[in-house]
């Protein structure tokens, strides 16, 4: 019997398979981004030396431009805390991340690979919490370049 809703599989072999709600639940477990304060580079190159997702540049791109959008306001915020305009872009850009990740199976193996969903929502309102996880998405970015100089 296969019953889709609390994910056990029929079929041959009878395995259980987690339900999308525990596979969510893992892609956005909190992780606490300034573990990455030192080792972003470092990090960024392992994911993609060990684990290579496929994700293309183009959807790396068009991801990472999502979340310059959301931030760009505070180029001229002068506190330690995030705009209220910041953190609701966020908190769209961690839908729309969601989203991409249902919809292509690239985009989710690269948001398991890279727990970019679980260190988003660590950042809460703190500012230099939302630099970490800039500098180690360019790293992403950059990396995924110089590993894959001919994709797209």
């Amino acid at each position: 019997m296969n019953n889709r809703y609390n994910g056990h599989q029929g079929g041959f072999g009878g395995g259980h398979r987690p339900s999308l709600a525990d596979e969510l639940n893992e892609l956005e477990r909190v992780k606490d981004v300034m573990t990455l304060k030192t080792t972003y580079v470092d990090e960024a190159y392992r994911i993609f030396r060990e684990q290579n997702p496929p994700i293309t540049r183009t959807k790396l791109r068009s991801i990472y431009n999502m979340l310059l959008e959301a931030i760009a306001d505070e180029t001229d915020n002068h506190s330690d805390t995030l705009l209220t305009g910041t953190v609701m872009g966020l908190k769209m850009f961690r839908v729309r991340m969601v989203y991409d990740a249902g919809r292509d199976k690239s985009v989710k193996q690269f948001l398991q690979a890279s727990s970019l969903l679980g260190f988003l929502k660590s950042i809460d309102t703190d500012k230099e919490k939302l630099s970490v996880y800039c500098k180690y998405f360019e790293a992403l970015v950059a990396y995924h370049r110089f590993m894959h100089p001919k994709d797209d």
